[in-house]
């Protein structure tokens, strides 16, 4: 264990014990658990303890305000909890009104690779800092081509860093949802589904054009890259569509 073992020790104790805890993530400053029952934790004890900021509940999670330094806590938490950190299949589920679920989902499948997100941004931030402010080189430059694609590589291949979060969320196999969120990234993907300059479309779902169909679904028009939503519905169809296909 690392040197945070005697506050993760302190954290389970006052969230009611391991046996409380279902499952245990982090973001960049929170320890987010779910637990079987909330009522068990003690929040003004963990609110006042050393080493905790806060303590907050939302989306049908129990967050332990921790700070910059949550990742090293939670492994502790987990190395003295004895969990894995991902939610067991006999876990019990709590009962969340839709708005909580789908607050939920956006932050699990967003959650993994947040801090990624955020220094591609930083990156983005520093590189039109010195490309427009201290113009220390041009936009034609290596340095600036090179800046640029690497803060711009999380923003551009999104689905792909959702797929992890999202096949976590619904339950598919990583692989899986890598390979779904590739294929619409793929090049012939993109080029049926975007418009050729002058083709007429087939038709329109809700005012959005499609040039062609899978199955005799439309295929709209729509560039997949950067893009949240398609890449979540896609998972969520394809656990639906593996939990029919165990059955059968």
């Amino acid at each position: 264990m690392g040197k945070y073992e005697e506050l993760a020790k302190k954290i389970v104790k006052e969230v009611g014990g391991k046996d409380n805890i279902n499952s245990l993530t982090h973001c960049i400053t929170r320890l987010r658990f779910k637990l079987k029952d909330e009522s068990k934790a003690n929040d003004d004890i963990l609110k006042n303890m050393d080493g905790v900021v806060t303590v907050m509940k939302s989306g049908g999670q129990y967050q332990v305000v921790i700070g910059n330094h949550v990742p090293a806590v939670y492994d502790d938490v987990l190395a003295v909890a004895g969990i894995s950190g991902v939610a067991s299949d006999d876990a019990v589920t709590e009962k969340q009104n839709p708005f909580n679920a789908l607050i939920d989902i956006i932050s699990g499948c967003f959650q993994p690779f947040l801090g990624v997100m955020c220094a591609g941004g930083m990156i983005k931030g520093l590189d039109s800092l010195f490309l427009y402010v201290f113009k220390l080189y041009s936009a034609t430059s290596g340095t600036h081509i090179a800046l640029n694609s690497i803060g711009d590589a999380v923003f551009y291949f999104l689905p792909i860093f959702i797929a992890i979060g999202a096949s976590r969320k619904f339950k598919l196999p990583e692989f899986t949802a890598l390979a779904l969120a590739a294929s619409l990234l793929y090049p012939a993907i993109q080029k049926a589904a975007i418009a050729v300059e002058g083709a007429k479309p087939l038709g329109d779902v809700l005012g959005v054009e499609y040039h062609t169909t899978i199955f005799g679904l439309p295929l709209l028009a729509n560039d997949y890259a950067s893009s949240a939503i398609p890449i979540i519905f896609v998972i969520w169809l394809g656990s639906i569509v593996q939990r029919w296909a165990k059955k059968v």
